[in-house]
């Protein structure tokens, strides 16, 4: 889902520049091959869990979003509020960690958007639609057909 952004974002006018980083350089480097675009995109071999390093990439940016599996999404969270550049995640950090995560955001004066992807994220938005087309809802599951054990492209 990160190259996926990444390609978003870099198609975008109002986006000067695109940092796409991540822990494996094979990965890194194909993606920013697929990506093209090499004057608004640049790559960095990094990892979420050294604190300080991620912060030091991430200050002076705008907006991170945030690509990873949920046991890594709240590293990523915390150095992006702590280099106070607002993020956007796509899968959410656990219950446990929502108090502690806002009350940060806030005092660094920074927003995190959390829970952007398909579920939660997409999945969510089309309830939400589905039920306002509804004269009176009850109750409603979603289900989301999570990540495939044999990735095929082209989203792998």
């Amino acid at each position: 889902m990160g190259p996926a952004m990444a390609g978003d974002c870099i198609e975008c006018r109002e986006v000067e520049e695109v940092l796409l980083v991540d822990i494996d350089k094979k990965r890194l480097n194909a993606a920013a091959v697929k990506l093209g675009n090499l004057e608004k995109l640049r790559i960095k071999f990094g990892d979420v869990r050294d604190r300080q390093r991620m912060v030091a990439t991430l200050e002076g940016y705008d907006v991170v979003c945030i690509a990873l599996p949920r046991w890594l999404n709240v590293e990523a969270i915390w150095d992006a509020i702590e280099a106070r550049v607002s993020a956007v995640d796509l899968s959410g950090p656990s219950k446990k960690d929502w108090n502690s995560i806002d009350e940060a955001a806030k005092r660094a004066e920074v927003t995190i958007m959390p829970g952007c992807g398909v579920e939660p994220g997409l999945t969510d938005i089309l309830a939400a639609y589905g039920m306002d087309m509804l004269d009176r809802v009850e109750a409603i599951d979603i289900c989301c057909g999570g990540i495939p054990q044999d990735p095929k492209p082209p989203l792998d």
